[in-house]
């Protein structure tokens, strides 16, 4: 699902925007989910200092490449759903981004379970 209904930047927009100022950072998530999206990596195997779960009651999971931070969660233990990036600037990761984690979560089961959802292939992408 390309886009998000809640009147945020998607994912790739945000990215787009962090890429001036932490390139490095941004190529290396994207690397690290290309490995995951064609089976070279398991997201819940790698190393913690890459991928970990920063909200255990809801499965909120992030990945870390440098300052940056790559929240997500799984639909139906194989699709990985990102919610948010951002760039972390202390130890742990800000309540609000793992409780606008949640809320995504929450809205995108909604919809999945009424059937809302609806891919959208970009080509430009």
């Amino acid at each position: 699902m390309h886009g998000v209904s809640d009147g945020q930047k998607d994912v790739l927009q945000e990215m787009e925007e962090l890429q001036s100022a932490r390139g490095s950072d941004v190529n290396g998530l994207i690397k690290l989910l290309m490995d995951i999206a064609d089976g070279t990596r398991d997201p819940t195997r790698l190393p913690v200092e890459l991928s970990h779960r920063v909200d255990d009651d809801h499965q909120i999971w992030q990945f870390t490449k440098g300052r940056l931070r790559l929240l997500w969660f799984y639909h139906e233990l194989r699709l990985i759903v990102c919610t948010s990036v951002f760039m972390k600037n202390n130890r742990k990761t800000p309540p609000k981004e793992i409780s606008a984690a949640i809320a995504r979560k929450r809205r995108y089961e909604d919809a999945a379970s009424v059937g809302l959802l609806e891919v959208i292939e970009d080509e430009d992408r």
